[in-house]
């Protein structure tokens, strides 16, 4: 009987394998099946794999990415847009000489892409092209609407089918705007070939090219669906991005609807790799001026204070002269005196490396890496000057070193505070300890009623500021006859005090005077909680004041515990000015940051009830007017920012962030030599600057690749399989962790050698990587991947429901083994790095049908994992560091990412995905506090809901229409990286997209 052989057609018309639907990329025809057809017989042609790494690929133990085409073209690249505008378009059929107007410029960034993505099996990428395009917008003088009509264009080009089996070519941008100082002064334009000015001579047009990008990718195609690439990324640290609010406008709205860019964290990711000294930007500083005496972050103080430019030194460093008189507490080197001293000078730099320095009562602060720090070192009982940087480089195992931190009574100065009506109110203790309640309990009483018909003299932020009211526990009697007391014999006003009918336990104190309140909103005060500072007629108040307003805040606030103290803050920046206020005062107090945001602030010692005098110092070590308190961690992070310092008069240590004493910056050199010899410590090699150099140039991985660099190949350790072998068997899993990185690197320098091979002897085939990547693969990274991390984790820990069921504590003991586990292979990777000179780099792959295939094999050799697994009969791993299945609340997937994206020295990336269309405000704020995170890498995702019956596009997601209630609708979301239809999603990603949490605002 003949036997009737099914026509492979049918199986790739099906649409719903996972080999047909390798990749969300590809869609149904011709091209696409013959595409298809090929890649099923090149599969015979992964018998040139090695042995080892072939039959490690087949056996789940790693995975081969880009099978079979990675055995013919490398992996992924950025390209030099300088490049391509110097030497034209030139390619295997016909050659375009350099652009001269805009929309050949438009067309060959297109046309460069398209055509280089047959050389790649991953993405390309471009960097700047909004400076780039700037002498071709110049020289046509074309407006907005015209550089839209280009930009939609270039959009529309790269987003159709041209990539080889019906695909669109994978395609990043990297949008600098003026977050790279150094490259914008330093690189240069060019137009018709020649390079032309600098980069930053073009803001104006770069801008415009951007904002045409923005509103071009809100809109979507002509059906309102998503355009997929290019993907942008944002450097958040660009001011362009929060200083103009045109652009702010056009970023956040187009990131609220369609979640189209990528954010790069350039606070911990420099885009110039290349600046830093002293103290960062953000490090406050106790300051005297004209009486008055407050706390400003240094650039504040900087921009207040800081006259002509003096000077400028050949490593970029500038002098400022002194405007109007300073003043900053600064301290003898013996601890001796404390005393205020004038300004002479200012200094500012700019680097990329910074250290910053965590002490054990819970002050932090970020210095330049030559900042001279003393220490008092516990070995020997001496005390050293050291670089921040010698600081990090030094094992800190069992707290080796202790830094200088005030701990005295400055004098302050007795004032009156003067009312519009003439009264004078004296700056006492009663006072201090009125001003403790309201900070703790006191709030304005503000009327827009009242603002209506009073002069606007009179208004204070729009309302009329009647009075104060204080809200005290009814219990507290002694609080409420205080306040009584204080309101008729002080301000002469009778307080109306009325309990709360709702709940009995709260009592209002309201002290109607209007001229009171106009007087402390004046000086700094603020009647909403998370607004409140320290005002300056506290700072500069005597002592005896300053510690009757923390015992006023500690009884509105505070909790007397286990013969302590504790004041609990949500307001951060309230519990730093208490922190410092308390050191200026003589008084011991820690710093705590709960997993909630909030802060504790605890006063240990010998204040007991009566409070009114300085605490003994518990736990640190006293010395004169100075704490020394221990070390407890050093790091070296890259920040982007402007650093500054100050150069005192005669003392060169002075006190900032809570009350630190560091050196000022009076020119004094710490030869580097003598640092070594002194503490036996070895200045790091060029070697291995030269490699944290190449593991920095790759800051975005897949996502965002600097020009001319990308990955040759890349190779996946599965580590669920690891920890599914090891059994439970701690050595076992770092000694099969440590074979497989082995079986992952000779896999990979294999085909790195083959490219190299294939480049050479076929010249012809590869001829636009000679011409426009000389530095291949020199320029280039192998790339050891990282998958399943979390599912790794549980099986470890042997905690099935780790992410489902678990708790933060949980989930940030998972995070510190996962960290041991990238570690583990970065460490790996600069080894082999030394050896070779091979750059090396470890990423969080994205793994878009690798994570299901690789959970299908080990779900059939290990029957167990299905314990371990979200839904058990949707096998796939997690290729992200927090699984999108985790019932975690958005702090802490955050607080878990921030914890090991850093390890990684490739690509890394965390999706927050959203089900409606967030407040592009609030957007921005999140924006900005994900800045002052670790956090690298990430994404806004809001689903997008396409109607196939009335086309009506909306944000958001839905199963039915919201304008006509059909449920014949497409639904969009990042499949891994990129916007894809779901219909277009292998049919484990479809499944798991299901399991993901999705946040709402």
């Amino acid at each position: 009987m003949e036997t009737v052989k099914r026509d492979i057609i049918q199986e790739y018309a099906g649409w719903s394998s996972l080999d047909v639907l390798e990749n969300a990329n590809r869609y149904p025809g011709p091209t696409g099946f013959f595409a298809y057809v090929m890649e099923e017989s090149l599969k015979e042609s992964i018998s040139l794999v090695p042995k080892e790494g072939r039959e490690a690929h087949f056996s789940g133990d790693i995975y081969i990415h880009k099978l079979p085409y990675s055995l013919y073209i490398p992996y992924c690249t950025g390209h030099s847009t300088a490049r391509l505008l110097e030497k034209g378009l030139k390619t295997p059929t016909i050659v375009s000489r350099p652009a001269r107007h805009f929309d050949t410029y438009v067309d060959h960034i297109a046309n460069y892409l398209i055509t280089m993505q047959h050389y790649f099996s991953g993405a390309q990428a471009l960097s700047s092209v909004e400076w780039y395009a700037g002498p071709f917008i110049r020289k046509e003088s074309l407006d907005r609407r015209k550089i839209r009509q280009q930009i939609q264009r270039l959009v529309y080009n790269l987003n159709y089918p041209t990539r080889i089996g019906l695909q669109t070519p994978f395609t990043n941008f990297t949008v600098t705007l003026d977050a790279p100082k150094k490259m914008l002064e330093g690189d240069h334009a060019v137009y018709a070939g020649e390079k032309v000015e600098p980069l930053g001579e073009y803001e104006r047009e770069a801008k415009e090219f951007f904002i045409a990008l923005t509103e071009v990718l809100r809109e979507g195609d002509a059906l309102g669906q998503p355009f997929t690439f290019p993907i942008p990324t944002l450097m958040v640290t660009a001011k362009m991005l929060w200083d103009d609010p045109e652009v702010f406008e056009e970023v956040f709205g187009t990131a609220s609807k369609r979640g189209s860019f990528y954010w790069l964290n350039t606070n911990v990711v420099d885009p110039d790799a290349s600046y830093a000294m002293c103290l960062y930007e953000n490090e406050n500083v106790l300051y005297r001026a004209n009486g008055d005496i407050g706390v400003a972050p240094i650039q504040e103080l900087f921009e207040r204070f800081a006259g002509e430019l003096e000077s400028r030194e050949d490593d970029g460093a500038e002098w400022y002269g002194v405007r109007d008189t300073v003043e900053v507490l600064a301290v003898d080197p013996k601890g001796e005196k404390v005393e205020w001293k004038p300004i002479k000078r200012f200094l500012k730099k700019e680097y990329g490396k910074a250290i910053r320095v965590h002490l054990s009562d819970g002050r932090s602060f970020v210095v330049s890496p030559d900042h001279p720090i003393p220490v008092l070192v516990k070995y020997d009982n001496s005390v050293r000057l050291m670089k921040a940087e010698e600081l990090a480089k030094r094992s800190l195992g069992g707290y080796a070193y202790r830094i200088p931190v005030v701990l005295t009574e400055i004098e302050g100065e007795k004032a009156k505070l003067q009312l519009e009506d003439g009264r004078e109110i004296d700056v006492n203790e009663d006072f201090g300890y009125f001003m403790g309640l309201f900070y703790g309990d006191g709030t304005f009483i503000r009327s827009s009623d009242m603002a209506r018909r009073t002069r606007e003299e009179k208004h204070r932020e729009g309302y009329y500021l009647s009075g104060i009211q204080f809200s005290i526990n009814s219990a507290e009697k002694d609080v409420k006859e205080f306040l009584v007391q204080f309101s008729i014999n002080v301000l002469g006003r009778e307080p109306k005090v009325k309990r709360d009918p709702r709940w009995e336990s709260l009592t209002y104190v309201r002290i109607y005077d209007a001229y009171l309140a106009r007087a402390l909103y004046d000086e700094g005060v603020s009647g909403l909680s998370h607004e409140k500072r320290i005002p300056g007629v506290i700072w500069r108040a005597p002592a005896k004041v300053r510690r009757a307003f923390l015992k006023g805040l500690l009884h509105s606030d505070g909790y007397w515990r286990k013969g302590a103290w504790e004041l609990h803050i949500k307001n951060r920046e309230l519990a730093e000015g208490v922190l410092t206020l308390s050191a200026i005062t003589g008084i011991s107090a820690y710093f705590r940051e709960n997993r909630d945001g909030s802060v504790v602030v605890y006063f240990p010692g010998s204040w007991g009830e009566e409070i009114g005098r300085p605490s003994e110092a518990v736990k640190h070590r006293v010395s004169g007017n100075l704490a020394w308190v221990t070390v407890l961690e050093a790091e070296e992070i890259e920040v982007g920012g402007t650093f500054y310092d100050v150069e005192v008069e005669g003392i060169h240590y002075f006190t900032h962030s809570s009350g630190v004493v560091t050196h000022n910056c009076c020119r004094i050199a710490i030869d580097k030599t003598e640092m070594a010899f002194a503490f036996g410590v070895s200045e790091k090699s060029a070697e291995e600057e030269a490699l944290e150099r190449l593991e920095r140039g790759r800051f975005g991985g897949l996502w965002a690749m600097p020009d001319v660099t990308g990955s040759v190949n890349v190779t996946t350790v599965n580590l669920p399989k690891l920890a599914l072998k090891a059994g439970g068997d701690d050595d076992k899993f770092w000694e099969e962790y440590e074979r497989v990185l082995e079986v992952v690197r000779r896999t990979t320098d294999w085909f790195r050698e083959r490219y190299v091979r294939l480049i050479t002897a076929y010249r012809h085939m590869y001829s636009m990587i000679h011409l426009y990547l000389e530095e291949f693969p020199g320029s280039h990274f192998n790339t050891v991947g990282i998958l399943g991390l979390p599912e790794a984790a549980s099986i470890y820990l042997n905690e099935p429901k780790l992410w489902e069921e678990g708790t933060r504590k949980d989930w940030l003991r998972a995070a510190e083994l996962m960290k041991e586990m990238v570690e583990f292979a970065t460490v790996k990777a600069r080894e082999w790095m030394k050896e070779t000179g091979t750059p090396w780099n470890v990423e969080e792959v994205p793994g878009e049908s690798a994570a299901a295939k690789l959970a299908i094999k080990d779900l059939r050799e290990f029957p167990e994992l299905k314990e371990y697994l979200s839904d058990p009969e949707n096998p796939i791993y997690s290729t992200s560091v927090a699984p999108y299945y985790g019932s975690l609340e958005l702090a802490d997937r955050i607080r878990v990412e921030e914890k090991i994206q850093r390890s990684f020295t490739g690509g890394v990336m965390m999706h927050i995905f959203l089900g409606e269309e967030p407040d592009p405000g609030a957007l921005a704020k999140l924006t900005k506090r994900l800045m002052r995170t670790e956090l690298v890498y990430w994404s806004y995702t809001p689903a997008i809901t396409v109607c196939n019956d009335c086309n009506y596009s909306t944000t958001g997601l839905h199963t039915h229409c919201p304008r006509c209630g059909s449920k014949n609708v497409e639904i969009w979301s990042r499949i891994i990286g990129y916007y894809r239809p779901l219909k277009n999603w292998n049919p484990f990603r479809k499944k798991e997209f299901w399991t993901r949490r999705h946040y709402s605002s």
